[in-house]
């Protein structure tokens, strides 16, 4: 990763032009982390809302009931499911296995 870094300041020294920016440049700050209201193995309800990522078929994303509307808790899942059964899980409620929670974001599979 440092070669990268290298080339960007040399290109900078060569142009002129500065092409990175700090943290502080852009207005980044940390802030505290999000509690994990649902672990790895929890099964949850999941309100299926969409078809998920573009890579890769088979995903969709869905949300976790029941809803307590604050950031702290709702969170969206992207659930793993054969895309042939798209038209059944977009819309409905199913049940799900956390498979995956790293940094909030969770991934599950159907059970």
């Amino acid at each position: 990763m440092a070669g990268v870094w290298d080339r960007i300041k040399k290109l900078e020294d060569e142009l002129g032009v500065k092409l990175t920016a700090s943290n502080e440049e852009l207005n980044i700050h940390k802030a505290p982390r999000l509690p994990r209201p649902y672990n790895v193995n929890e099964e949850v309800r999941v309100r299926i809302i969409s078809r998920g990522g573009i890579i890769r078929g088979g995903e969709f994303l869905g949300v976790i009931l029941p809803l307590k509307n604050t950031a702290m808790h709702d969170r969206v899942i992207t659930v793993i499911a054969s895309p042939s059964m798209e038209k059944v899980l977009i819309g409905n409620q199913v049940r799900v296995k956390i498979i995956e929670n790293d940094d909030n974001i969770y991934i599950g599979r159907l059970i």
